[in-house]
């Protein structure tokens, strides 16, 4: 997996990427009640604040959200 720093992908990639991940990679983890802008605003915080980090992986070429983990 390699790191994709935020900045590097267009507003419109990393919105597709945030919307897929609140609403295909964790579904019961939001209420239908909060609007999706509400999470995304929420994951980008996370972002930029670095607790939140985009992976991409060259064999499947998908983009994911990880949580950073410090070693």
């Amino acid at each position: 997996m390699i790191v994709v720093p935020a900045d590097r992908l267009s507003p419109a990639a990393l919105q597709s990427v945030i919307e897929d991940f609140i609403t295909v990679q964790m579904p019961e983890d939001w209420s239908a009640e909060e609007p999706v802008a509400t999470k995304v605003a929420q994951i980008k915080t996370m972002i930029s604040r670095g607790l939140i980090e985009i992976r991409f992986d060259p064999q499947t070429q998908s983009c994911g959200l990880f949580e950073k983990v410090e070693i």
